[in-house]
C-alpha cells in the first residue's frame, strides 16, 4: 500500500500493537526530579525568609536602610544590593491572586513531573490521525500525526491530586490546631501526622486510583486495582512518613523573631550577616526538599537501574547530617559560644524596634561584667586608675571638676585594659554581642586620657567590623571636624575616605570628605573629592584660590605645682571656637565646655561636677607633661581653645572653684591662626594651700 492508498478507516481496523514497557529511569532523570523538589523548596522558603528579615534591614517606612545615614559615608557592611532588596520586597508583597496563580503553576508542574516519574508512559498530548498531501513531502511524513491536549487525562490527573492532597491538608490543619492547643505534645502530633500521611499516600498509590486504566506503573499487573493493602503496605507507608519527619526535623527553622532580634546585639544587621543566615537557611531547606524527592521515589517505588537504586538511599542519608550542619552555627549553644549571646548579656538589651535602629544592643552592667570576665580587665581599680581633679582654664578663671578613673559601665580606664579588650575583639573576630560594650570602653579610655586618636580609632574599627552606625557615624564626623590635624589623625581620615571600606553614595558625603581634607590642609585631595561631588566651577575656583584652613597651630607651656614641675599631668586643648565647622556643629562646639562642668548628677557613678568620659569627646589634642613640667600641643586647626589639665592624685578641691587654689599666669582664650601659629603660655603656676 503506497502513501496515496492511505485510508484511515482501514487503518483503524488493523490490530494495535501494545506499547513496550518503558526503560528504567536513569540517574540523570532521578536527579533532575530531586533538584526540582529542592528548587521549589528554595523558592517557597526564600519568600518566608525575606518576609522575616526585611524588617531588620529597612527602616519603618520601608524607604531606607538601617544604619545608612544621608550625607555621611556608609560602612561597606551596610552597602546593600538595592536591586536585590527591591525584588525581595516585591516578592513578599505579591497579591493573593498572584500567589494563587503562581502556586498552581509551580506545584502543578511538580505534580505532572511526579506522575511522569510514576507512569513513564503518561502523555499529556494524544495523537490525531491526519492526511498529508504532496509528493516528496508526503512520503517523508508517513507515520506522522497532529497532537492535541488530552483534556480527559488532565481532569483525571487533577482528580488524583485532590484525592491525595485534600486528606493530607485536612490532616495537617488538624495537627496544627492540636499543636497550638497542646504545645507540649506538638512534636508527637507532628510525627504521628507524618506517619499517617505516609500510610495514606501508600494506600493511594496501591488502591486509590493510580493503578490500572493505562496509568499503572510499568512493574504493576493488570489487576492492580484489586491489590491488597495490609499491614506490610501500611508499615511501608508509616516508615516513609517517619523518615520524612526525620528529614524535615533536620532542616533549619525559619529564624524566629527573637533570634533575629538577638542578632542586633552584634550591631546593625548588615550584609554579611544576612548572607550567612540566608545561605545556611536556604541551603538547609533545599537539601531537605531534595532528599524528600528522592525518598518519595524510593517508596513509590519507581523502576531504576541498579546503580541509582543503591545510590538514592545514600543521598537521602547524607541530606540529614548536611542539613543539621547548616543550622548548627545558629543554634542557641553556638550563639552563646561564638557570639556571647547569652541570657545574662541579653538582660541589658533594650528590645529592638524597627523605628529605633540603635535598639537591640546590650548596654549596661551585665554586659560590662561579662566583658571584664572574658577580656581579663578590672571593673574598677583605684590603684592603676585613680580619680583625679582637673582644671578648665577660661577668661573667667579656672574651674575644677572630678575626672573619674572608671567608665559609665564601671570598668577601669587604665591603658592596660585597651590591649586586653582589643585582643578579646580579635579572638571573636569582632563578632560578639559585647562589641558595643568593648568599643565603647576603648572610646571612653581614649577620652579620659585626652587621646582623641585612640577614641577615633575605636569608632572607625566599630564601623568597619561590627557597625553601630546610627551612633558611631555622627561621632566620627564630629571628631574629624574638631580633632587636631596630626599625621595619625590624617591616616584615620584616609581610612574613612577609603572606598573599599566605606561607601560615599551621595553628593553630600562626597563634599563632606572634601571639607575634611581641606581642614587637614590636603588641598589637592579636597579638590578631587569636590570634583567627584560635581561641585560648580565657581566653587572649585574659590577653593583653588584660597589657602586651606590653618592646621599647624601649637600651644606650649610649663605647669608648676607648689613651685615644682607638675610631672605626668594630662594636658588638653579644648575647642571653644573653630573655623571651618558645619553650621550644625558650631553651636555644639561653642557650648561643649559646659559639659565638662555638669551641675547635676548624671547617675550614681557620675555626680555633679563629675563629667562622663563621653563629655571629653571634643578634646582636640592631648599630651602629658615631661619631667620639667613642659607640654606641647601641636597640629591644631584655626580657632580659639581653652586649656585643660589634671592635678596630682590625692588632691581634693571644693567643686567648681576652690579659694585655696591660687593661679599665676593662668591662660584664658588661646587663639591660633596663620598670623599667630604658636601660643607660648610660659609658666602656669598652681599653688594649693590645704
Amino acid at each position: 500500500m503506497s502513501v496515496y492508498d492511505y485510508h484511515p478507516a482501514e487503518m483503524q481496523k488493523q490490530p494495535v500493537t501494545p506499547p513496550l514497557p518503558p526503560p528504567p529511569h536513569t540517574f540523570g532523570r532521578i536527579l533532575r526530579y530531586a533538584l526540582l523538589c529542592g528548587a521549589i523548596g528554595f523558592l517557597v522558603s526564600l519568600r518566608a525568609f525575606a518576609a522575616a528579615t526585611l524588617p531588620h534591614i529597612l527602616t519603618a517606612d520601608g524607604l531606607s536602610y538601617q544604619g545608612v545615614l544621608e550625607g555621611l559615608p556608609t560602612p561597606r557592611l551596610l552597602d546593600w544590593n538595592t536591586t536585590q532588596i527591591a525584588l525581595l520586597q516585591q516578592y513578599t508583597d505579591l497579591s493573593p491572586v498572584f500567589l494563587i496563580v503562581g502556586g498552581v503553576l509551580l506545584f502543578g508542574f511538580l505534580w505532572i513531573c511526579t506522575l511522569r516519574m510514576l507512569f513513564p508512559n503518561l502523555r499529556l498530548f494524544r495523537p490525531l490521525p491526519g492526511s498529508v498531501q504532496g509528493s516528496e513531502a508526503a512520503v517523508s511524513a508517513v507515520g506522522t500525526s497532529a497532537v492535541a491536549l488530552d483534556g480527559r487525562l488532565l481532569l483525571r490527573m487533577g482528580g488524583l491530586f485532590f484525592l491525595v492532597a485534600l486528606p493530607l491538608a485536612a490532616l495537617w490543619i488538624a495537627v496544627a490546631f492540636g499543636s497550638a492547643r497542646f504545645p507540649t505534645k506538638a512534636a508527637v502530633c507532628q510525627t504521628a501526622a507524618f506517619a499517617a500521611a505516609g500510610i495514606w499516600l501508600r494506600f493511594a498509590l496501591r488502591r486509590g486510583g493510580f493503578a490500572g486504566r493505562g496509568l499503572a506503573p510499568f512493574d504493576a499487573t493488570a489487576d492492580q486495582d484489586g491489590a491488597s493493602f495490609g499491614l506490610k503496605e501500611a508499615g511501608i507507608g508509616a516508615a516513609f512518613g517517619l523518615l520524612l519527619s526525620l528529614l524535615r526535623g533536620s532542616a533549619m527553622r525559619l529564624p524566629a523573631p527573637d533570634v533575629l532580634r538577638s542578632m542586633h546585639a552584634l550591631g546593625t544587621f548588615h550584609v554579611a550577616r544576612w548572607n550567612g543566615l540566608a545561605l545556611h537557611y536556604l541551603l538547609s531547606v533545599s537539601l531537605v526538599c531534595f532528599g524528600a524527592g528522592l525518598l518519595f521515589l524510593i517508596f513509590a517505588p519507581v523502576q531504576t537501574r541498579p546503580f541509582p537504586r543503591m545510590l538514592m538511599p545514600t543521598l537521602v542519608a547524607l541530606c540529614i547530617p548536611l542539613a543539621f550542619w547548616f543550622q548548627r552555627p545558629y543554634s542557641s549553644q553556638a550563639l552563646a559560644a561564638n557570639w556571647d549571646i547569652t541570657p545574662t548579656v541579653m538582660l541589658d538589651v533594650w528590645p529592638y524596634t524597627q523605628r529605633n535602629a540603635a535598639s537591640g544592643v546590650p548596654d549596661g552592667g551585665e554586659a560590662a561584667t561579662e566583658l571584664a570576665r572574658l577580656a581579663g580587665i578590672a571593673k574598677r581599680n583605684p590603684s592603676s586608675s585613680p580619680d583625679r581633679r582637673f582644671l578648665l582654664f577660661t577668661p573667667a578663671g579656672a574651674f575644677d571638676a572630678v575626672l573619674h578613673g572608671y567608665t559609665e559601665d564601671g570598668l577601669t580606664t587604665d591603658l592596660v585594659s585597651v590591649s586586653k579588650v582589643e585582643a578579646f575583639l580579635k579572638r571573636r573576630n569582632y563578632e560578639t554581642a559585647l562589641s558595643w560594650t568593648a568599643f565603647k570602653h576603648l572610646y571612653n579610655v581614649g577620652n579620659v586620657h585626652f587621646d582623641s586618636t585612640l577614641a577615633l580609632r575605636a569608632c572607625l574599627d566599630d564601623l568597619e567590623r561590627s557597625p553601630h552606625a546610627n551612633v558611631m557615624t555622627h561621632t566620627v564626623q564630629e571628631m574629624l571636624f574638631t580633632i587636631s590635624a596630626s599625621p595619625q589623625n590624617l591616616a584615620l581620615l584616609n581610612e574613612w575616605a577609603d572606598d573599599s571600606r566605606f561607601v560615599h553614595g551621595d553628593r553630600p558625603s562626597l563634599k563632606l570628605m572634601g571639607d575634611l581634607y581641606l581642614r587637614f590642609g590636603e588641598q589637592q585631595k579636597a579638590l578631587e573629592w569636590y570634583a567627584r561631588a560635581e561641585m560648580p566651577r565657581s566653587f572649585m575656583a574659590e577653593r583653588r584660590a584660597n589657602k586651606p584652613l590653618f592646621h599647624a597651630g601649637e600651644i606650649r607651656g610649663t605647669l608648676l605645682w607648689n613651685g615644682k614641675p607638675l610631672v605626668g599631668a594630662q594636658v588638653g586643648a579644648f575647642p571653644f571656637l573653630q573655623n571651618g565647622l558645619p553650621k550644625d556643629l558650631e553651636g555644639q562646639v561653642r557650648g561643649a565646655e559646659r559639659q565638662l562642668m555638669p551641675p547635676y548628677a548624671f547617675s550614681e557613678r557620675f555626680g555633679s561636677f563629675a563629667p562622663r568620659p563621653y563629655q571629653f569627646r571634643w578634646m582636640s589634642a592631648g599630651t602629658s607633661t615631661d619631667n620639667a613640667g613642659h607640654f606641647s600641643l601641636s597640629h591644631l586647626t584655626e580657632g580659639t581653645y581653652h586649656l585643660v589639665c589634671t592635678l596630682p592624685t590625692g588632691v581634693t578641691l571644693m567643686p567648681f572653684r576652690d579659694a585655696r587654689l591660687h593661679l599665676v599666669h593662668a591662660p584664658g582664650d588661646i587663639s591660633l591662626r596663620y598670623v599667630r601659629p604658636t601660643a607660648t603660655l610660659g609658666k602656669i603656676e598652681l599653688t594649693f594651700h590645704p
